[in-house]
């Protein structure tokens, strides 16, 4: 399973926009969502560690994104270090240092962006409860557990600490990318956007259109 894992985020790293695809940043994006194909269902942890609880299973996913990009920073250096030795990785090797940095925030932009939806339902399913028919309110995920419980409670900190990076950290994030940063830059360079704001982030603004906005 990890090779899986880890041929995702080669593929992720290998398929950002380059000095090359620059002006075909949609084309980059869709080849890493189909090269992406992430389930995290797939270990079946549940089944094979009784022990793990919701709140365990929880955690780990939030801790995904966070595993990913320091394994897709792992693979720029692996690049740039024995990037000739790596098959497929030749081109990104020859890039310029800056280029290669580039490549790394723009591969973590998109990892957040792709893996929005699964966290966001991962954290509010810790507030998604159900009352039972003369019964307390349980947790929707994992019945066994009494909302607003002692042990519910317990992870209070978890639930709060994912609705601020994730639900609400990363469209905060893009929103300060796409209507706050964009237009200073515009402005302070003459209505055209430096080369490392276009590679970083050029996916959520290339082909934008404000006659457009509301597609």
């Amino acid at each position: 399973m990890m090779k899986d894992v880890i041929q995702q985020v080669f593929a992720l790293v290998g398929s950002v926009p380059s000095s090359s695809q620059i002006n075909e940043p949609m084309y980059s994006a869709m080849t890493a969502i189909s090269s992406m194909n992430f389930n995290f269902q797939i270990l079946a942890l549940e089944c094979s560690t009784p022990s793990l609880t919701y709140f365990g299973y929880l955690g780990l996913k939030l801790s995904v994104p966070f595993v990913l990009v320091i394994m897709v920073w792992l693979v720029v250096l692996v690049c740039k270090i024995f990037g000739e030795r790596v098959p497929g990785f030749k081109i990104l090797h020859n890039l310029e240092g800056r280029y290669l940095m580039y490549a790394g925030v723009s591969t973590s932009c998109l990892l957040l962006s792709l893996l929005y939806l699964m966290l966001t339902q991962a954290v509010l399913s810790y507030a998604s409860c159900t009352k039972l028919e003369n019964g307390p309110w349980v947790l929707d995920a994992s019945p066994d557990v009494e909302c607003f419980g002692s042990i519910h409670l317990q992870w209070l900190w978890l639930f709060v600490l994912g609705l601020v990076v994730y639900v609400f950290g990363v469209p905060l994030a893009i929103l300060y990318v796409v209507v706050i940063l964009r237009p200073k830059l515009l402005k302070k360079h003459k209505f055209k956007l430096p080369d490392w704001y276009e590679f970083c982030f050029g996916f959520l603004v290339t082909k934008y259109r404000a006659y457009v906005y509301g597609w």
